[in-house]
């Protein structure tokens, strides 16, 4: 459709005049949608790419990558949610049902731990070794579509002599938003 086009061709533009007058269901709702249209147009890595760049040039302070409430940030975690929710339930429920199902007290915070603080904290070293051994074992089944958007990242950013951003971005998109 016509409207379909337009949104194809100036997306970039109309995510910046949305950006700052738009509240956080509107970007979340709008996100996704954008997300859906670019992913059935095979333009997803694209459309985030440019719009998470405008995001990071708009911002500034690297370390708050992922930590708002943009347009990019939600249309970023439309697109994780699209492409790799399957992926994360296949990698973190076994993990995740064994250690609820050991019961172990976890509780790490002296004012709140109710038995050994030493044994608890060795609970929660367990429960993250074997939720962290299930991702490492995983790599292999990470979404290819994941790994091509952040691969289109990794060369925008280069191209705007910021590559220095790419760890950063890409982690802060799988921990903050994933």
């Amino acid at each position: 459709s016509t409207f379909q086009a337009y949104l194809k061709e100036h997306y970039k533009k109309i995510c910046e005049c949305l950006e700052p007058v738009i509240g956080v269901k509107a970007k979340e709702d709008i996100g996704q949608a954008m997300v859906l249209l670019m992913h059935h147009q095979g333009m997803a890595a694209e459309f985030l790419t440019e719009i998470i760049t405008l995001d990071l040039l708009r911002v500034g302070d690297q370390r708050l990558t992922f930590r708002g409430n943009s347009l990019a940030t939600k249309s970023m975690e439309a697109f994780l949610k699209l492409t790799g929710e399957q992926y994360l339930q296949d990698t973190l429920s076994t993990p995740i049902t064994e250690i609820i199902s050991s019961e172990q007290d976890c509780e790490v915070d002296p004012l709140k731990a109710s038995g050994s603080l030493s044994r608890q904290q060795q609970s929660l070293r367990n429960a993250i070794k074997l939720a962290w051994n299930a991702i490492a074992d995983s790599h292999r089944h990470f979404p290819s579509q994941l790994r091509e958007c952040f691969a289109t990242f990794r060369e925008r950013l280069l191209d705007i002599s910021r590559e220095d951003m790419a760890d950063n971005l890409i982690s802060a998109s799988i921990f903050l938003r994933f």
